[in-house]
């Protein structure tokens, strides 16, 4: 009987830490092995494995009678390539656009804080017309509606270029996070693309052949 394991699902239960490198041991849940010789393959090894520090101990009634190590090519289903092409492009072009949104809202940042500047210099400059002005005796009822509709179409306006600033910024904000994501995304799938296509990519696996004394659940690490 032949049983397939993929190694990076199979749960941690020890790690030890040293100067050039580390331990890792895996437990290998096997359910309801057959009596008899079995064969184990696990799959996804590291590529950075040491062959050589490799070992295998069971529980249940079974002995481990082999272990080696094979250089097998990907399957199709196994290698991503296109996947990861794939993404990459939805990515770069997300980024395109991201890029040229950014770049609008920057521009309507700055017409905003020219509008505020432009209306700070107009409201300065009336204030400053009425200064160095003799007494005034009277003041028609047109002059004092004039003064309370301008102020009330200034604080209208101010109210409005800071609505649509403090807007901006939430955008911008926004646009800005979403890059970075994007970016750090790209970073990490970019090298996994192979520049050559017809390159043969192969996976190390791990054949253990088990003879099995009596049907049950056996584990190893």
């Amino acid at each position: 009987m032949a049983q397939v394991v993929e190694l990076p699902l199979c749960p941690v239960r020890h790690v030890v830490v040293y100067a050039d490198r580390a331990e890792v041991t895996r437990e290998i849940s096997l359910k309801d092995v057959e009596a008899g010789e079995n064969e184990v393959t696990l799959n996804n090894i590291s590529k950075v494995i040491d062959k050589d520090s490799v070992r295998i101990d069971g529980t249940g009634a079974a002995s481990i009678m082999e272990v080696s190590f094979q250089d097998i090519p990907v399957t199709e289903e196994q290698d991503n390539q296109s996947e990861l092409k794939e993404e990459v492009h939805q990515l770069e072009e997300e980024l395109t656009e991201l890029d040229k949104k950014f770049n609008i809202s920057t521009k309507r940042k700055d017409r905003l804080e020219e509008q505020t500047d432009l209306l700070d210099k107009y409201t300065n400059t009336l204030v400053s017309s009425g200064k160095g002005a003799g007494p005034v005796e009277l003041v028609s009822r047109d002059t004092i509606d004039n003064v309370f509709s301008f102020m009330d179409t200034f604080e209208n306006e101010s109210m409005e270029l800071m609505t649509k600033k403090t807007d901006n910024e939430e955008e911008r904000k926004k646009l800005s996070k979403r890059r970075e994501e994007v970016k750090n995304r790209l970073s990490n799938l970019k090298p996994k693309i192979r520049t050559d296509e017809n390159a043969v990519i192969k996976q190390t696996v791990i054949g253990i052949m088990l003879a099995v004394k009596e049907r049950g659940d056996i584990k190893l690490l």
